[in-house]
């Protein structure tokens, strides 16, 4: 019995160890100029947009404190007996007002350009990729999801990789790529907790994994 367990771990151990070269070994520096230079712009792309949206949402938190104040004020003045033409006058949000609405469209257009330039690193993700994901998902078929990890790494100009190293890739990726809690009316209409992810979230999290676990 002590033996069997003892082979057992040792075997477990080898596998592991295994399983952790064969991710290794696959040349990431092998993919095309073109490819590194559009993994590279998702990088800075989604950077970039992070930093956009925590500025904007930072300025956002201070102009809806100040419509707050404002607001607190109305209310005081209006509970002492205030006219209320008289309070709107005296507390006006015009200002406030504006410069939220100034905020979401300089937002809106730091965006737009960030989006199309994400939209365009996805070149390299293989087209039945999502339909293999939502097979894993939903059916619990990895072969799918496997063959399109080979047609991911090919298309990255990464050539001659094995069996052990592409199962070891899809795997780790397999693991950090889930489904999602269903929106309301996925559970009311579908009765169903849990549901993939939306082909452009999909997408965005493929590239993130990748980027976090092989670049």
């Amino acid at each position: 019995m002590l033996v069997a367990l003892v082979v057992s771990l040792s075997d477990k151990s080898k596998f592991m160890e295994e399983n952790i070269m064969s991710k290794k070994n696959i040349n990431f520096k092998s993919m095309s100029e073109k490819a590194a230079n559009q993994i590279n712009s998702f990088k800075f792309t989604m950077i970039a947009m992070a930093k956009e949206n925590v500025a904007y949402h930072a300025t956002m938190n201070q102009l809806e404190k100040k419509l707050e104040a404002i607001k607190e004020s109305r209310k005081n003045d209006l509970e002492q007996g205030m006219n209320e033409n008289e309070v709107v006058a005296k507390y006006p949000t015009l200002e406030v007002d504006k410069a939220i609405n100034r905020e979401k469209l300089r937002h809106e257009k730091a965006l737009a350009p960030l989006k199309e330039d994400l939209q365009d690193t996805y070149a390299f993700v293989p087209d039945d990729m999502y339909a293999s994901y939502v097979r894993k998902i939903e059916d619990g078929k990895r072969g799918d999801f496997l063959n399109a990890i080979a047609e991911f790494l090919n298309l990255l100009g990464i050539e001659n990789c094995t069996d052990a190293q592409i199962r070891a890739m899809a795997e780790r990726m397999s693991d950090c790529l889930g489904a999602k809690v269903s929106n309301a009316t996925a559970i009311v209409k579908n009765e169903e907790l849990h549901s993939v992810l939306k082909k452009r979230a999909f997408y965005k999290l493929f590239m993130s994994v990748f980027c976090d676990l092989y670049m």
